[in-house]
């Protein structure tokens, strides 16, 4: 039997076609930055997945699957389940031109036209701390004097410039900014705000709370959200954050941060997208360090609302948080 390989290239495949041009032949739709799609994956009425551009690629985002940012290729694979050594070649003979990008986002003609694409830029109009700021916190046990240590920045306004287009919008009930990153990134969250509840300029190399860990340590636990980081830390645990469970930072920073402590617990949610999540980042983690595992709260506590670490402690108390990292630590 002989194994199959591509006779065509990616780089012949960009050639041929833009980065849009494949998006839209897999939407049957243009392409733009400032619109909503619904996700070919599954069954899906309500528009939530946008594209963003990152080092020259542009990633269609959909935060309810796994992984949640897909190239051109990635989706392209996934949609039409193609093999992956086939996929060059099966995008190169059968997509069809028609399909790009709003002529108000980007002209897709040009040659060049993603570098005139600058990466997306959020500016914030920062509000003073009230109390429905603070007491959404203090239910997670979060301090007003933590959350002002880590970055986090209540909001009136946010501003985006995505390179061609610039637009704003006031921020419904309550929002804020995590700001922590060194690359000057920004996470917006609006946790009331169900159609935007995360907007975003951040990549996978941004890693949450790596500027408060010590240089050399027995135990890292990589969680996925700053809230859930906080509460950990709160126990008197060393821990950082990735951007959600499909992101993970590239082989050089990934090695560069776990190659400092002896073991790396990966906890991530304890319902199936977010086990199996956990467990491929720990896959990945071990070929630089073997003493990874990933772990995850009891699944029953998924059945009860309860599906990570700032939920148990919300919904009971740090009591049981402790009580469970002590356990798996010492595994």
């Amino acid at each position: 039997m002989f194994d199959y390989y591509s006779i065509v290239t990616e780089k012949q495949v960009l050639e041929k076609f833009t980065q849009e041009e494949i998006f839209g032949y897999i939407l049957k739709d243009e392409i733009s930055l400032d619109r909503k799609y619904c996700s070919p994956l599954r069954t899906d009425r309500k528009p939530g997945c946008y594209f963003s551009w990152w080092n020259d690629m542009l990633f269609f985002v959909d935060f309810a699957s796994y992984p949640s940012h897909y190239t051109c290729f990635q989706l392209y694979e996934r949609v039409y389940a193609i093999p992956h050594k086939m996929v060059y070649d099966h995008i190169y003979n059968n997509v069809e031109k028609g399909y790009s990008c709003c002529s108000s986002v980007i002209n897709c003609k040009g040659s060049n036209s993603k570098k005139r694409l600058k990466n997306t830029k959020i500016s914030i109009l920062p509000k003073d701390w009230g109390r429905d700021e603070e007491l959404y916190w203090l239910q997670y046990g979060i301090t007003l004097k933590q959350l002002k240590s880590d970055g986090v920045i209540p909001l009136k306004a946010v501003m985006i410039d995505n390179g061609k287009k610039n637009y704003s919008f006031q921020i419904e009930k309550i929002g804020f900014a995590y700001t922590e990153f060194e690359s000057g990134h920004k996470k917006i969250y609006q946790p009331y705000n169900k159609q935007d509840k995360w907007f975003t300029n951040c990549n996978a190399n941004d890693i949450g709370n790596i500027g408060n860990i010590p240089e050399t340590g027995y135990f890292l636990i990589i969680t996925k959200s700053y809230k859930d980081c906080r509460v950990i830390r709160n126990l008197g645990y060393n821990c950082v954050w990735f951007q959600n469970e499909g992101m993970c930072p590239s082989n050089d920073i990934l090695e560069s941060l776990v190659i400092r402590f002896n073991k790396i617990k990966v906890l991530f949610d304890n319902d199936a997208t977010g086990i199996r999540a956990g467990e491929d980042i720990a896959k990945r983690i071990s070929k630089f360090n073997g003493n990874t595992k990933a772990i995850h709260l009891p699944e029953v506590l998924f059945e009860k609302g309860i599906k990570d670490s700032s939920d148990l402690v919300k919904t009971t108390n740090y009591d049981l948080l402790n009580k469970f990292l002590k356990t798996k630590l010492n595994d």
